[in-house]
């Protein structure tokens, strides 16, 4: 993550996870995230090795408590691999969120949920709830609801629904930045809390993979792009892959409250659709303004013996 401003002075700090690091004998892939500050010096924020969880796979950093001062958020995708009471374990994954701010020479060990730091620093675990669906393993920030600030966006991909709970379809849960994380608010963070869970009804999908959010300058409509990239095609063609794309601006009209739900293909404003198989189009997704128009940059990775094709559209007409 770049771009942060993790230690509260005007610069830009890097965040970096390290998802493989083994914190001990018997603790493999326990993870580790550095944040590097502009000014110098570092911290670092340690997983849980009873876990085993591959903390910091994803990291963002975002004032999720709306206190002036930037947190770090940290996926941890393949918590629930040890659980004991599975022969192979769940993966239903964790997101973990640190309040800021840090400082140089800080070591903050995170135990399920608690901070070495405590005093300093706030945590809160969000455990995922689907089988499988290795809830943390991207994050993304953008402002969802236009109220200026950015908010999380948390992805499920390999989750599955209620009647195919391990055909990949994928979920992406996005929580706005609110005030009312406070500690003594903990389950004000909790999956089933997400202010708007989006899925797919398509198997196989990895519906969530990547995401981005933008407000078309030629519309005003605000925009939620959606990946998919191994999306098959008439059942055959696998990880052709797709984008959706969502209005959030009539989705959210009218401020209503609770949870709001939006569903893959049905949901959608467009979509966009991969036209060669294996090469996972919509991989990653990215929004940037090009002559004042609003432009999305959808990736294939795996395109044509694996050189890969970014293709670069307006987003008031990509589908």
């Amino acid at each position: 993550a770049l771009n942060a401003n993790a230690d509260a002075d005007a610069d830009a700090d890097m965040v970096v996870g390290s998802p493989g690091w083994d914190a001990g004998v018997g603790s493999p892939m326990t993870g580790k995230v550095e944040i590097h500050f502009a000014a110098g010096g570092s911290a670092v924020v340690e997983g849980d090795p009873a876990l085993s969880a591959n903390f910091g796979a994803a990291v963002a950093v975002l004032d999720m408590n709306l206190d002036g001062h930037d947190d770090l958020v940290v996926g941890a995708p393949n918590a629930g691999r040890k659980n004991v009471s599975a022969v192979v374990g769940n993966y239903t994954g964790s997101v973990y969120v640190i309040t800021g701010p840090f400082i140089d020479g800080e070591v903050i060990k995170v135990d399920d949920g608690e901070a070495s730091a405590s005093d300093d620093h706030h945590v809160w675990r969000v455990e995922g709830g689907m089988t499988w669906g290795s809830f943390g393993t991207s994050l993304t920030t953008g402002d969802c609801n236009g109220d200026g600030a950015l908010d999380l966006m948390v992805s499920s991909p390999y989750a599955g629904n209620a009647s195919d709970a391990i055909k990949s379809q994928g979920r992406l849960h996005v929580f706005f930045a609110t005030a009312d994380l406070v500690p003594s608010n903990r389950r004000s963070l909790a999956e089933e809390s997400a202010d708007l869970v989006l899925s797919s009804s398509r198997n196989w999908e990895w519906f969530g993979s990547s995401a981005a959010v933008a407000v078309d300058a030629t519309t005003g409509v605000r925009i939620l792009a959606v990946g998919a990239p191994i999306s098959h095609i008439d059942g055959d063609a696998g990880a052709v892959g797709r984008v959706y794309a969502f209005d959030l601006t009539a989705a959210l009209d009218g401020g209503a409250e609770g949870q709001l739900v939006l569903s893959a293909p049905d949901d959608a404003m467009w979509s966009v659709v991969g036209d060669e198989q294996s090469a996972k189009f919509g991989y990653s997704i990215a929004f940037g303004t090009v002559d004042g128009a609003t432009m999305v940059a959808l990736s294939s990775p795996t395109k044509t013996v694996k050189t890969g094709l970014l293709d670069l559209r307006t987003a008031h007409h990509a589908g």
